[in-house]
């Protein structure tokens, strides 16, 4: 997900361990699915009372559209009382 373009130039993609303390930095994170595969992420920080703050959303080439990025943004926020 990282290493498609753009998003991967932006992010440690090279660095396993860094890669996998800023996953689980992160207190929110929203992932979907199309069967066994993985095809989006949004990787999130929230105080979950006034700010969540989106650091990530990445979504597979093969399914983005504008339909899918709004409803990972969303769900990505779903539980965030007063957002």
């Amino acid at each position: 997900m990282y290493r498609q373009p753009g998003l991967g130039q932006r992010r440690p993609v090279d660095g396993r361990e860094r890669m996998a303390r800023m996953l689980a930095g992160a207190n929110l994170v929203v992932s979907a699915w199309d069967g066994d595969g993985l095809v989006g992420l949004a990787r999130s920080l929230s105080d979950f009372s006034y700010v969540t703050y989106l650091a990530d959303l990445a979504v597979r080439r093969s399914h983005r559209c504008p339909v899918q990025c709004r409803s990972m943004r969303a769900r990505a926020v779903v539980g965030v009382a007063g957002v």
